[in-house]
């Protein structure tokens, strides 16, 4: 097979590639998952310092 033939299908099957994730990207059954990922970083801190606190180990914050 001639290089530029190859190097033809490997651009055809990432154009394609880029096209699926794109459609995927933007389907409406992913934008409520999207909006909560998106929505993380404005959680309220008190209840991320619960979950610490509660996984923490009773060893009084010392490490062995």
């Amino acid at each position: 097979m001639d290089p530029g033939i190859v190097r033809g299908i490997g651009t055809a099957i990432l154009l394609f590639s880029f096209v699926v994730l794109c459609v995927w990207a933007w389907s409406p059954a992913q934008r409520r998952r999207f909006e909560e990922a998106a929505s993380l970083p404005l959680l309220d801190d008190d209840l991320s310092g619960e979950l610490m606190a509660s996984k923490a180990p009773a060893t009084g914050g010392k490490r062995p």
